[in-house]
Order: C-alpha cells, then sequence, then structure tokens
C-alpha cells in the first residue's frame, strides 16, 4: 500500500534550514523571527514541530540561542582574570572594573557561594498585624507624665524645688 502525502523531511534538509537559521538563532532571536528572516518563514510549522522533539535539531537550536550568553559570560570571565592579574601585580583597579567585578559577585551564579546576597522572606499573617498594632499605640501624654516622674525621682536638686 502507498504512502499518501507529503514525504518527511530528510535530516540533510533540516541541517540546511538549521545553516540558514544560524546567523539570527545565534543572536537569540527566536524561531519564529529567525525563520522569517532566514526565507524560511513558510517552513517555519515545519521545524517548529521537529524543534518539540527535543533531538539533535532542538539541542542545536538551543545551543545557538545561548550564544549570546556564552559570549556574555567568557568576555566577562576573562576580564575578571585580566583585572585580578592587575591587582596581583599591585595597581589599583578603576572605577569601571570595580563595578565589573561587584556585577559578577552579585550576579554570576559561580559567585554566589562567596557573595551571597540575604534577602528576608518573613510573611505577615494580616490577622496579627492590627493585634500588634494595638499593642504598641499608646498614649504619648502618658508617656511623656511617667518619664517626667521618673526624671524627678532621679534628680535631687528637682525634688527639693518641689
Amino acid at each position: 500500500m502507498a504512502e499518501t502525502g507529503r514525504p518527511a523531511y530528510t535530516d540533510d534538509q533540516y541541517k540546511a534550514w538549521l545553516q540558514d537559521l544560524e546567523p539570527f538563532l545565534k543572536k537569540g532571536n527566536s524561531i519564529y523571527y529567525a525563520c522569517n528572516r532566514a526565507g524560511l518563514g513558510s517552513q517555519y510549522w515545519t521545524v517548529l514541530e521537529k524543534y518539540k522533539l527535543g533531538d539533535w535539531f532542538s539541542k542545536k537550536i538551543d545551543a545557538y540561542r545561548a550564544y549570546p550568553g556564552e559570549l556574555i559570560n567568557d568576555t566577562l570571565a576573562t576580564l575578571c582574570m585580566t583585572i585580578a592579574e592587575k591587582v596581583k601585580s599591585g595597581v589599583p583597579c578603576t572605577k569601571d572594573e570595580l563595578d565589573t567585578l561587584k556585577f559578577m559577585a552579585e550576579k554570576h551564579r559561580t559567585a554566589q557561594p562567596f557573595f551571597v546576597t540575604r534577602q528576608e522572606t518573613a510573611v505577615a499573617d494580616e490577622t496579627k498585624v492590627g493585634k500588634i498594632l494595638d499593642t504598641i499605640e499608646t498614649d504619648y501624654d502618658d508617656v511623656r507624665q511617667q518619664a517626667q516622674k521618673q526624671m524627678v525621682a532621679v534628680d535631687p536638686l528637682i525634688q527639693d524645688k518641689g
């Protein structure tokens, strides 16, 4: 019995499409945008369906799309190594170099064990907040009078006057 419909695309065809898509994917663009820019707009759904399979094709697309991040990571790591060598030789850092180091310490995943930014995430129970505020609210005139009485009791000169 003969198959009906369009024949399946070969791996060679997908490789050719990848080659056309590569420059656009390496800029971090979406598959849709890359297909349109590469002149493969009519093949978008075919490319997307192949991508969704999670095989070699999707891994290659993901690798191309990760390229800008890899470049940035490599550049910043190289810059940090250059700054470190400069500091080791006794040359002071510029403000821009210190800012770069601070950025890497705060943001880079490998620096997290050394430079952790601790954030408290306490959750307040709204029903209990009102009770706390009720106990804190005070008549400040009464507090002033009590403080004045204590000052008089401690200071003998004020006691004699009065």
